[in-house]
């Protein structure tokens, strides 16, 4: 995992997630799986942006950025063979929705 925390303000979505996801035997092998990103009630697909790379994308929308708050997430990796694998697998990534001077 290349992102440990991300903040951003309430209703902001012009901002991606970008990630790559490793475990202890090296990068993954995300061609052919599944991946979200679970967060503050939201599951989010993830999409692949660069196989070669091991590069994922999320973009978020306004639903899930429009309560300020503190949040644990990880994305969940679905293999083509029904395995499933939870990154960060030794914790959370934050994610910080401060809010914005428009109330």
């Amino acid at each position: 995992m290349s992102l440990e925390s991300l903040t951003i303000k309430r209703g902001d979505t012009g901002l991606g997630i970008k990630a790559n996801l490793s475990n202890e035997i090296g990068n993954l092998d995300l061609k052919d799986t599944s991946i979200t990103l679970l967060f503050g009630g939201h599951e989010i697909e993830a999409k692949v942006s660069s196989v070669h790379d091991n590069e994922l994308m999320v973009f978020l929308n306004e639903e899930h950025t429009s309560k300020v708050g503190s949040y644990d997430a990880e994305f969940k990796v679905e293999f083509k063979d029904g395995r499933i694998e939870t990154f960060p697998s030794d914790g959370y990534l934050k994610i910080n929705i401060i809010r914005d001077l428009k109330e």
